[in-house]
């Protein structure tokens, strides 16, 4: 007779108003080089899936004259020139008031979530880049 396995369900939602997750967005250009964080680019929205559909993300890159933060120093940002056909990493940590999916259990603690993709198109809208 088969073992039975007990399966523990993967929960995503929507993070609730008190709390909180930071991010950092990777590139490289072919799969052997080393992820580059850029700092500057933002994942406006991250869909996670499993097969047969496709996660997908998109982000948006600001650039040209803006005030250095968290400073009064004005700041020239040059455009993102990624390769087409690059890599595309987002890391998403939960901080501190992540309500975890079971409230009574005391051990839980928020793990990263990782995506990996590759860019697909860019598009320039004056000051402001999307992919």
């Amino acid at each position: 007779m088969p073992e039975e396995i007990e399966v523990t369900p993967l929960v995503f939602r929507m993070l609730g108003p008190t709390e909180q997750a930071t991010q950092a967005v990777y590139v490289r250009n072919l799969w052997s080089d080393a992820w580059v964080l850029v700092p500057d680019l933002h994942c406006d929205s991250l869909t996670l899936a499993a097969a047969p559909s496709i996660g997908t993300a998109s982000f948006s890159f600001r650039y040209g004259q803006r005030l250095q933060s968290p400073g009064t120093a004005w700041q020239n940002i040059s455009r993102a020139v990624f390769n087409p056909r690059s890599y595309v990493r987002v890391v998403v940590t939960p901080t501190e008031g992540i309500i975890p999916p079971d409230p009574d259990d005391d051990d839980w603690e928020p793990q990263p979530i990782e995506w990996v993709g590759i860019w697909k198109t860019a598009v320039d809208s004056g000051l402001h880049q999307r992919f």
